[in-house]
């Protein structure tokens, strides 16, 4: 099951709350307050550029100036020009390691046709028009780019049994994404969460996770949408009784992406522009579309370079970032005069970024079927 979009809520936990010795001379800005953004000057106060809540930015020096103590940061503004912004502004951003993904790992990863997950040879060409989405990426964690002290026990759902102990880093990014493997191989996906955290099932190997109602998760063909608003969006059909009920009612419905046809994959296979809507999570909502990567980069601009590719982003599907949030409702002013802002519950990004849109269309009467 997908607990939160990767892109968007790891973008505040790991990448930059936890502190290693693997600074990547980026600095997150921290602008919350502000509907135009803030300035990045010059040494005369010129405003030089406006950076928005959320954007990492390299720094000039190529070392970790707050943990230095200066009180200005001066950072890259673009076309050879730098600005600084002070200390409280900004934040360095961490690595948990120096890792990058597995290469020869992620060539082998399969990308299943639509026979095989739909038991169908025919009928992929009658499609209901859908609407857009807007995109973010999920993976699978990996313990191995996780380094530091491991006091975290995972413990398996059905029998209690003790099956590893993590690092803290790793353990949340597990429950974020739902889907991890561990240094000796297994693959774990979240099952039971009590008191104490989430419990974990042990997967059988040569799988990539489970979506709701035990569906099996494949990279680059399955995705998280939130299934309320699908079903009342394409007009799917029943969409009474609730999001558990809606969500186990449509689980499985084949989509068809256009912006996704003729990408190639990592395995050499070129995209059909089809994807099985699989998976749920607490931050995909309305027309948020997760596509699940698998063991490829999930898209943070908070990690190193090689946790941010794949497949998709290369091929052009543009994701959405923090960034992309720049709503804000002004509230009374404080008793001097100075105005306040507050963020909007609701997003703004269809407005900000229009061009991250991707038309959908649903497959009729056209579900995927693999399940454990």
């Amino acid at each position: 099951m997908k607990i939160l979009t990767a892109t968007l809520s790891l973008l505040s936990t790991v990448a930059f709350g936890f502190q290693s010795n693997y600074f990547s001379k980026n600095y997150k800005i921290l602008c919350p307050d502000s509907p135009s953004g803030c300035d990045c000057t010059d040494d005369s106060g010129k405003v030089v550029k406006k950076f928005f809540h959320g954007m990492p930015i390299a720094g000039t020096s190529g070392q970790d100036d707050v943990k230095i103590g200066l009180s200005k940061i001066e950072l890259d503004a673009g076309n050879g020009r730098s600005c600084s912004m002070s200390r409280a502004d900004v934040l360095p951003i961490y690595w948990p390691s120096d890792s990058c993904p597995n290469t020869d790992q992620i060539k082998a990863v399969p990308f299943p046709s639509l026979q095989t997950i739909s038991g169908r040879t025919s009928g992929f060409d009658q499609k209901i028009p859908g609407g857009t989405f807007f995109t973010t990426f999920y993976t699978i964690a990996d313990e191995s780019h996780h380094e530091g002290n491991k006091s975290e026990r995972l413990i398996e759902a059905e029998t209690g049994n003790l099956i590893a102990t993590v690092t803290k880093s790793f353990r949340d990014d597990l429950d974020l994404e739902g889907t991890g493997v561990l240094n000796d191989g297994k693959i774990l996906n979240v099952a039971v969460q009590g008191a104490n955290g989430w419990t974990y099932k042990i997967l059988p190997p040569n799988t990539y996770g489970l979506g709701v109602s035990g569906h099996y998760l494949h990279p680059f063909r399955s995705a998280a949408v939130d299934f309320e608003w699908l079903c009342r969006e394409a007009k799917l059909g029943d969409c009474s009784g609730g999001r558990a009920v809606v969500t186990k009612r449509f689980a499985g419905t084949l989509l068809f992406i256009p912006k996704l046809q003729g990408i190639t994959l990592p395995n050499g296979a070129i995209h059909d522009g089809y994807i099985c809507a699989k998976d749920i999570g607490g931050a995909i909502l309305n027309d948020r579309l997760d596509l699940f990567v698998g063991p490829t980069g999930g898209g943070n601009p908070y990690l190193k370079a090689c946790h941010f590719r794949n497949a998709y982003i290369d091929g052009g599907v543009k994701s959405l970032v923090t960034w992309d949030w720049r709503s804000f409702r002004e509230l009374p002013s404080k008793p001097d005069g100075t105005r306040v802002f507050k963020r909007n519950i609701d997003t703004e990004y269809r407005s900000i970024s229009p061009a991250k849109g991707l038309e959908f269309s649903v497959v009729k009467d056209m579900k995927c079927l693999d399940r454990w």
